[in-house]
């Protein structure tokens, strides 16, 4: 079987975690989804996928020219810019002795996956 193409266009969302004092809000902006070629089965081809948004307004990016479903195989790219790390300070048990309370992060990866077939 093959998945030709899935799009999805400047999707948005918002949540808000009131489990955190004071309440965390993480917006999500300009999704943009593009996977083409995605085969299962016998013979299957890698496929494409290209994905891109903004978290709390920090752009964000994942790209891979060869995915495969079954079994999971996949070359990616990521890239992250300029990510507010106040936020997470509220997710960190009160046992850490050190966290973030200011500051971004930027960061490129490469990375690659390959699961074994039972």
């Amino acid at each position: 079987m093959t998945l030709e193409r899935i799009t999805v266009h400047r999707l948005a969302a918002v949540a808000r975690d009131q489990t955190t004092t004071p309440e965390s809000v993480w917006r999500l902006d300009d999704l943009n989804l593009a996977v083409n070629n995605l085969m299962i089965g016998p013979g299957a081809k890698p496929g494409r996928l290209q994905l891109g948004f903004k978290l709390n307004d920090a752009p964000i990016t994942v790209a891979s020219d060869s995915l495969l479903l079954s079994p999971l195989a996949a070359r990616a790219r990521a890239t992250v810019d300029g990510f507010d790390l106040a936020p997470v300070q509220a997710y960190l048990p009160p046992s850490v002795p050190a966290g973030p309370r200011a500051g971004r992060v930027s960061l490129a990866l490469a990375a690659a996956v390959e699961l074994a077939q039972k």
